[in-house]
């Protein structure tokens, strides 16, 4: 089959290199315009066009800056590709532009749908506390994540699994079971399902408020927290250090008992460190002072005098 893929951060070029090892025919790659990074502001490419430009230069690589105009659908129409792939793309597909593939657009989706449509389903479902999720192929309308789910594939999550890892199970994940179910669409053998509208829940982008930590809340519900925000960008809290008041970020957690005023220091030793919540506590493991690279709280609390939480 005659393949599109419009994809722009380093999971997608990781199943994009999972597509070449098929027998399918790469026609174009679309991915966003390079933006600017750093102090610099120098225009850095995507991780999809660093791939391209790397391992596959052959291969068509366009970044409009409008995927849906008149001019850009034209231009994919050229290809005549049976099937679009997109994985996290980071613009909204027209239904114009929908129509183009003889087959389908389909979409890679890292939650098990109707749950978690939107910009993060994985810290939403890590942030939630749920026990299982997955990869969605879906079969893209013009609507949010709410097109005909065509295969489900799910995984365990982990109590103390971070957004980190759960990003690379599920890219394995869908490295080893798309290119098997590309083959049974090829053959016919997959069957199309409306999605459960009515269970549908919204994974909304994560904003600065999720970052801040609320030591009234629970010590699971801020466990998942931190863990839904590791590594980027990163829940965090403010301390006192000799008079000046600091962002702290925390990165990694373990819930255990003990009980105290929310946001108490109730165990201070030089190798650790355990904070009171709303209800039981957390112990701290990793962590990220304001100007400093991430280190163990084992070092910061060696290389710090005694310090509140604000």
């Amino acid at each position: 089959m005659k393949i599109v893929f419009f994809g722009t951060p380093p999971v997608a070029a990781k199943i994009l290199a999972s597509l070449f090892e098929t027998e399918h025919e790469i026609v174009a790659v679309i991915s966003r315009p390079d933006k600017p990074k750093g102090r610099s502001k120098k225009l850095a490419p995507t991780a999809v066009k660093e791939y391209i430009q790397l391992h596959h230069p052959d291969v068509p690589l366009y970044q409009p800056t409008k995927v849906s105009s008149e001019e850009s659908i034209s231009l994919i129409r050229s290809f005549e590709p049976d099937l679009f792939v997109v994985v996290a793309y980071g613009a909204i597909l027209k239904q114009n532009l929908l129509d183009v593939p003889k087959l389908l657009p389909i979409n890679i989706h890292f939650s098990l749908l109707p749950k978690y449509r939107g910009a993060a389903p994985m810290q939403r479902s890590i942030m939630t506390g749920e026990k299982e999720t997955g990869v969605t192929f879906m079969a893209m309308d013009a609507g949010m994540d709410t097109g005909d789910i065509l295969r489900v594939e799910k995984i365990p999550l982990e109590e103390n699994q971070t957004l980190q890892e759960l990003e690379l199970a599920l890219t394995k994940l869908s490295r080893t079971t798309f290119p098997r179910f590309l083959q049974d669409l090829e053959e016919g053998k997959i069957e199309r399902h409306v999605q459960k509208h009515e269970l549908a829940t919204h994974a909304a982008k994560i904003e600065k408020k999720d970052c801040k930590i609320d030591f009234s809340q629970s010590a699971e519900i801020i466990h998942n927290q931190i863990r839904a925000l590791n590594p980027a960008p990163g829940a965090f809290t403010t301390v006192e250090i000799q008079g000046k008041s600091l962002r702290l970020k925390i990165l990694r957690t373990q819930v255990v008992n003990g009980s105290g005023h929310p946001g108490q220091i109730t165990s201070y030793t030089p190798n650790e460190f355990t904070v009171s919540c709303g209800r039981k506590s957390l112990q701290i493991f990793d962590l990220q002072l304001e100007g400093k690279k991430q280190m163990r709280a084992s070092d910061f609390v060696r290389g710090q005098q005694k310090f509140i939480i604000l």
